[in-house]
């Protein structure tokens, strides 16, 4: 029963950390939006409360009796319990807007996180203390890949189960019942003092301390495995494709690895997987120049064997004596801190000019290789030492082109005419046959011709054929119009003389990208203004009833700012719309049917709608697939839209369960994407 209480704790401990760390986060975007620094202040809070609890856990391993801190661990996990269910503010601080969501976050979940974030050293080092692991011959490092199964469940769960079927309150109810749950196991863990091992048994490895080249060892290969993980996601997100959660994968990947590897026996050979691991950097290398259809599996199989190898070796590094687990934990987790921040924060503000995500992953695939070779050092430094001059500067020679090599990555091809990255991704703007783009990853956001006579015909989604003119052509004046996705402003070349136009645009360089690239914006100069920041936030800001217009086009990559689609977030927008308004949203999306969403939040308000989606040939020859949706109170509006340009009131649309603030299920659109996309392809066949 005790080892079984031992697996379920750390189990439970690492699933509730990770549902909590979702839940808060998704709930601070209603209140401070989907701009760039909460998430990274929500990432930035949540490591380093995770490095506190194990530099805690630690501290109070080494310093305090054993039973005496067990007692005073396990009452400060039962006055948790008064803090439940987590409050979160619906109001955005006044001041600095970082230092509110941190406060929040202390406030709501500083406590227990901090709590939970020590289960699995706390744990592992109570196991160490008993008797009952020297009996059953167990190191107590087999528990770190149950807190890894708990992160690994928690992971695939919330998607899929948590989210799509309960709303927030609903999700702190039973991460409420779970950590009552997991308090009465941690009973069954707590070190009876007849279980104890003795004082020498506990003192015996105590004259070895662990010097600083270990330290380091375990901090490059916790980092370096983390920070190619997340360079793989960039990668396969921004370069390859473009379809929701598939970050999940490379996440589960490095999961699987350290449950794999927190073992006594390796899941494979290490030398099978070092040839492997030369072989599939080869395939790498020769279906990138060649094609990418094979990159994604070969990049996730690189990381498999990437992250196998550099947890296998830091299980084989860990201290002799469990005396040392703790420090051995404290490092695993700055070495992850620092692998996150060096590819989340540090790289796109260092290598900004460097747009191509696959500099991520060389850096991150170097910093590997560096981690993995860090015991073979000594053996590097004899043979170079032992090299001719003429050997001496070949090395060097390669070592320059290398470092040129990687620096070189920012070379985007020769129609690139400006491409920058930062925080929110890589920008692009390309220049061909006459015709000028800009694009964010793998998604066109605006194009225009280079040619000044043609420059102010708007292209893409915002043709003259498209769905969107036929809402300025309808015959209804919109005096005040807002447009919430600035993208190029392409938009702005239907606006009329006297019109007032506002634009939302949450990222600073596309702003500069769209005013310096790209030229509809100064032709319409003086009827236009540009708001930086989320976009729901800002619209707050606004007088009510002010616009007759109101677009949103934020919506055709993968990352779905779904705190804009929410029935608070549509009620907003109402309250800011003239009681005769017109809501239109640009849904084009190749992955998420967004349609379903928003005719199921049109019927839930009692407003009229109509879509229209329509594939046509642009002005540059190039296929375009463009789908709009249109909402109002104003039922002849909408009538004037499907009587004189053909929208359609599909009344055959499926109703799912309208997306709030605090309830989302992204895949249910994705399902009908799919459903509809098969039925097309079905109907093409006829």
């Amino acid at each position: 029963m005790n080892l079984f209480a031992y697996k379920l704790v750390v189990f439970l401990g690492a699933f509730l950390l990770f549902q909590i760390e979702l839940i808060i986060a998704k709930s601070l975007l209603p209140v401070y939006g989907g701009s760039f620094h909460v998430w990274t202040t929500c990432m930035i809070f949540f490591l380093g409360m995770i490095f506190l609890g194990y530099l805690y856990s630690c501290i109070v391993l080494k310093k305090i009796e054993v039973r005496k801190y067990a007692f005073i661990h396990v009452i400060l996990l039962v006055l948790v319990i008064f803090t439940f269910p987590i409050p979160v503010s619906h109001h955005a601080g006044d001041g600095y807007q970082i230092l509110n969501i941190m406060k929040i976050l202390f406030i709501a979940i500083g406590v227990p996180f901090f709590l939970l974030s020590t289960t699995s050293t706390i744990v592992q080092g109570w196991f160490s203390f008993t008797e009952s692991s020297q009996d059953q011959g167990a190191e107590p490092y087999f528990l770190y890949s149950y807190s890894n199964w708990g992160s690994f469940t928690a992971l695939f769960s919330y998607p899929v189960i948590f989210e799509p079927f309960f709303e927030i309150k609903q999700q702190l109810s039973i991460i409420y019942c779970l950590y009552v749950i997991y308090i009465i196991a941690y009973f069954f863990c707590f070190p009876k003092k007849e279980n104890l091992k003795t004082d020498t048994i506990i003192k015996k490895h105590r004259e070895k301390p662990v010097y600083s080249f270990p330290r380091l060892y375990w901090i490059m290969l916790s980092g370096s495995a983390c920070a190619l993980m997340i360079a793989v996601t960039n990668v396969i997100t921004s370069e390859i494709g473009t379809v929701p959660l598939l970050w999940v994968v490379p996440l589960s990947i490095y999961l699987l690895t350290i449950i794999l590897n927190f073992k006594s026996h390796p899941f494979i050979p290490a030398r099978g997987f070092t040839r492997t691991c030369w072989f599939i950097l080869g395939f790498l290398g020769i279906f990138f120049v060649l094609s990418q259809i094979f990159i994604i599996p070969l990049m996730y199989l690189l990381l498999f064997i990437a992250c196998m190898k550099c947890h296998r070796k830091l299980f084989l590094a860990r201290p002799e004596s469990t005396d040392y687990m703790p420090d051995y934990y404290v490092y695993i987790s700055l070495g992850g801190w620092l692998g996150t921040v060096i590819i989340y924060i540090l790289v796109p503000f260092v290598a900004r000019y460097y747009v191509s995500s696959f500099f991520d992953f060389v850096f991150a695939l170097i910093f590997v290789i560096c981690s993995l070779m860090v015991p073979y050092f000594n053996r590097f430094v004899n043979i170079f030492n032992h090299l001719t001059i003429k050997g001496k500067i070949v090395v060097f020679v390669l070592m320059v082109f290398g470092i040129i090599g990687v620096f070189n990555l920012h070379n985007t091809g020769k129609n690139t005419v400006y491409a920058i990255r930062n925080f929110y991704g890589l920008r692009r703007v390309v220049e061909k046959d006459g015709v000028r783009f800009f694009i964010h990853g793998k998604t066109l956001h605006g194009k225009q011709f280079t040619d000044t006579e043609k420059q102010s015909i708007p292209l893409a989604y915002f043709n003259h054929i498209s769905p969107v003119s036929s809402i300025f052509n309808v015959g209804t004046d919109y005096p005040n119009v807002g447009i919430v996705g600035l993208g190029i402003g392409s938009l702005v070349t239907y606006s009329k003389k006297g019109q007032s136009w506002d634009f939302y645009e949450i990222d600073p360089d596309v702003i500069d990208i769209a005013k310096e690239k790209f030229t509809y914006l100064s032709m319409y100069d003086s009827r236009t203004r540009i708001i930086t920041g989320d976009g729901r936030l800002m619209l707050k800001k606004s007088a009510d009833h002010y616009y007759d217009l109101l677009v949103l086009d934020a919506f055709s990559s993968d990352s779905v700012p779904t705190h804009l689609l929410t029935i608070e977030a549509v009620s907003l927008y109402l309250e800011k719309l003239s009681l005769e308004g017109l809501l239109v949203y640009n849904i084009s999306n190749n992955y998420i049917e967004l349609k379903v969403v928003l005719a199921s939040m049109a019927r839930a308000l009692n407003l009229h709608w109509a879509s229209k989606k329509e594939d046509f040939n642009d002005h540059d020859g190039r296929k375009i697939s463009t789908e709009w949706f249109a909402m109002s109170r104003n039922r002849t509006l909408i009538h004037k839209l499907v009587e004189k340009k053909g929208w359609e009131q599909n009344k055959g649309i499926p109703v799912i369960k309208t997306w709030t603030d605090g309830y989302v299920n992204i895949l249910a659109p994705i399902y009908y994407r799919l459903v509809s996309r098969k039925k097309a392809i079905e109907k093409a066949e006829l």
